[in-house]
């Protein structure tokens, strides 16, 4: 078994006349015949030696129990805004990204902040070698900053797609979805371009797996797909009330994309008012349903039926939401 580098820092932030203590544990070798690890990606050859001179002071900042350094310290500070001050610079991404290598977890924890400042193009310029990085990084909150700070990066124009698919699935595997759902976000590049098809059908298989934080990202995404049919049947079915996270996240997204979903909304408004305890928790998306989507006269008078029979059982404060859910589904959508 891999350990985990042990790091002790001693010195307090901002402190000065002393060098911090650090105790580390070499990680064990690779066990023979195991398969040998992808080549690394190279980085581009200009360096900053400003970024990596503030990234290692940085480092000297006092870590708290989780291994995080405070935002307020001097020196953290520092490092990330010449970094934002150079947000575009490929050699400052290099530099940034070369010291993820560092046996420091506090020199690899301001590396980190020092890619989140910077533009999707310069972390693009270095998105193969972080993905070699995030590999091989065994401290999980490590990698969980890391693919935090990276996701602005396109994965498409990096062409590591696949590997990015790859690492997404031994995360989640490893109950690491956070960091998963960070890095998914590298499938969907900013600046208007169309998501690529690999993209969009992981986001389409994670909604049909409604659980955790990786369906959370792809609620979020679900509005970029193309395939908005598959997308509403997918968040339709995940809307189930007994989930009170995943069915609020599944309601936004319906709404977001809204006319394309209209076939599925009768089917989420009936689970609702199948159950007076679900219609006492959730008149104000009701409410929404009601206001957004054409419903037939039929559902109208049903979703009437059971917030009426529910009122009785609510508060003051619930019971005026009703009244509203009520008034909604009194008239047509849209008026």
């Amino acid at each position: 078994m891999i350990r985990l580098p042990v790091l002790a820092i001693l010195v307090a932030c901002g402190s000065k006349g002393s060098e911090p203590t650090v105790t580390e544990q070499p990680a064990a070798p690779t066990p023979a015949g195991s398969a040998a690890p992808p080549p690394r990606a190279e980085l581009p050859a200009g360096r900053d030696a400003e970024v990596a001179k503030l990234v290692k002071a940085g480092a000297t900042c006092a870590l708290d129990p989780d291994d995080r350094i405070s935002v307020s310290c001097n020196e953290r500070r520092a490092a990330a805004d010449y970094a934002s001050l150079k947000q575009q610079s490929q050699d400052v991404a290099a530099s940034c990204a070369e010291l993820l290598r560092d046996s420091s977890i506090a020199v690899r924890r301001v590396a980190a902040v020092c890619l989140e400042q910077l533009t999707a193009d310069a972390l693009t310029s270095v998105f193969g070698h972080v993905l070699d990085t995030l590999e091989a990084e065994q401290h999980e909150t490590v990698k969980a900053q890391l693919a935090l700070s990276i996701w602005k990066a396109d994965a498409s124009a990096a062409k590591v797609e696949a590997r990015v698919l790859s690492l997404i699935d031994k995360l989640v595997q490893s109950d690491e979805e956070g960091t998963a759902s960070n890095l998914l976000r590298t499938m969907f590049p900013l600046a208007g371009k169309q998501p690529s098809k690999l993209g969009q059908d992981y986001v389409l298989k994670a909604l049909t797996h409604p659980k955790g934080e990786l369906f959370q990202r792809a609620a979020d995404l679900a509005r970029l797909l193309e395939d908005k049919p598959a997308v509403c049947k997918a968040l339709a079915t995940a809307a189930t009330p007994e989930d009170e996270t995943l069915w609020s996240l599944a309601l936004v997204s319906i709404n977001q994309l809204g006319v394309v979903c209209a076939d599925q909304v009768p089917g989420v408004i009936e689970k609702i008012i199948a159950d007076s305890k679900w219609v006492l928790d959730r008149p104000d998306e009701l409410t929404r349903l009601a206001e957004q989507f054409e419903l037939t006269p039929a559902l109208r008078k049903q979703a009437i039926v059971a917030l009426t029979r529910a009122k009785p059982r609510a508060g003051d404060y619930k019971a005026s939401h009703i009244d509203l859910a009520i008034a909604a589904f009194s008239k047509p959508a849209n008026n």
